[in-house]
């Protein structure tokens, strides 16, 4: 539609729009992005420390799980997310 209009312009002569449609490409790709957290906000470009729930397999984000920073310091504490904890009592 805009070639057929700056065509008229150029010409400067308004003349009938062509009858046939040519068929658009799609202007979205569409691709998949594993979402993470209770956020559900992707990790990438995430700074933010994230910690792995061994029991539902999920990453977190610390401030959305308020997770301590003894987490991050010790490698022998174990981190478990909000709703496993609630399965677990």
């Amino acid at each position: 539609m805009r070639k057929h209009f700056t065509s008229c312009l150029n010409n400067e002569r308004i003349e009938q729009f062509p009858s046939k449609v040519t068929k658009a490409l799609p202007l979205v790709k569409k691709f998949k992005i594993k979402l993470l957290c209770t956020c559900k906000m992707p990790e990438v470009g995430s700074q933010e420390n994230m910690a792995y729930c061994p029991s539902c397999h999920q990453w977190f984000h610390k401030t959305c799980e308020q997770i301590p920073d003894k987490i991050f310091k010790d490698k022998k504490e174990k981190f478990t997310c909000s709703k496993c904890t609630q399965q677990i009592v």
